[in-house]
């Protein structure tokens, strides 16, 4: 949460190279983010980013 703090945004492949995580993973857990309503997705296909609400 401090990284999109400091940046605005996060791609699943940041997210997975920042936790050093597969990008399986990453969905999961940025899934988990979702579910709980903290994070939106912005974009489409691999262009989606992910913000703060």
């Amino acid at each position: 949460m401090e990284y999109l703090v400091e940046n605005n945004s996060i791609s699943r492949v940041e997210y997975a190279r920042m936790f050093r995580v597969s990008l399986r993973t990453a969905n999961y857990g940025i899934s988990e983010l979702e579910k709980l309503n903290l994070i939106n997705r912005e974009g489409v296909g691999r262009a989606i980013r992910y913000t703060l609400k």
